[in-house]
């Protein structure tokens, strides 16, 4: 015979799981509800967008922020170091001595070329020829060497007096072609008008910068302009549109989607 057993009834879900079960359901719900309605603003861009993409679309700050801009700044500061002229050393006596020591040089040679008496007026011309700094024309070393020794000294002593009064100045790479321009009026008026070209063209070719482009001061300026520039704060209002759709866009642009 058989005896019935009473088995026991299924597990029922109880009250509090079905209502953990209802609250998850609505949190989930609430959740991708409002992930679909967010405001452009708030959502996250589908790509990362870099300098020079074009925007897909617009782009509004999520809040009131304000932020240090790296770009502007380094933009400002990098402006304000391309601004700075070149810097120069104070004129450097070295080189002026030695210009000074060249022209007295070719000076005694020209002094001793005319004193040669048993060299021939064409051998002189070759030997003044020979001059390294001074390229003469012929007609200047026929009036050399025809001059009489008082009036070649007064020329003489005139050409150094000028040339040391020529690079007592600031004198720059850009200004030696007008320094040079300038001798015939630094030449004495006692002198004749031949007598003045003369000294001219035997002091110009020793005129010379004694100013030097200096790139370690130049790039200490430089470094200055750069640290007195105050870090730019850039600033956005919430829903101010920071980039619209089909804009290219900027180093700035991508700086404040990220900070925002």
């Amino acid at each position: 015979c058989s005896s019935n057993v009473d088995l026991p009834n299924a597990p029922r879900p109880s009250a509090r799981l079905t209502t953990f079960r209802f609250i998850l359901l609505a949190v989930v719900s609430a959740a991708t509800f409002g992930a679909l309605s967010l405001p452009d603003a708030l959502r996250p861009a589908a790509l990362p967008l870099n300098a020079g993409d074009v925007s897909p679309r617009d782009f509004q700050s999520p809040r009131d922020a304000s932020f240090e801009s790296a770009v502007l700044t380094g933009q400002r500061r990098q402006a304000a170091a391309d601004s700075v002229p070149p810097v120069y050393s104070p004129p450097n006596p070295a080189i002026s001595r030695q210009q000074m020591k060249g022209l007295r040089a070719a000076l005694d040679f020209i002094t001793l070329t005319r004193a040669d008496a048993n060299a021939s007026n064409e051998q002189k011309r070759a030997d003044l020829a020979s001059l390294r700094d001074l390229q003469l024309s012929a007609e200047t070393m026929d009036v050399l060497l025809a001059l009489a020794d008082a009036r070649w000294d007064a020329l003489r002593d005139e050409a150094l007096t000028v040339l040391e009064r020529v690079l007592r100045g600031v004198i720059r790479e850009s200004d030696v072609e007008t320094m040079r321009r300038g001798v015939p009026s630094l030449v004495s008026f006692s002198l004749s008008e031949s007598e003045a070209a003369l000294v001219s063209e035997l002091v110009k070719p020793f005129v010379t910068a004694n100013s030097l482009y200096s790139p370690e001061l130049t790039e200490a300026a430089r470094q200055a302009a750069r640290e007195a520039v105050a870090p730019v704060v850039t600033s956005y209002k919430l829903g101010e549109t920071i980039l619209r759709a089909g804009e290219r866009v900027s180093e700035e642009q991508v700086e404040a989607l990220q900070a925002l």
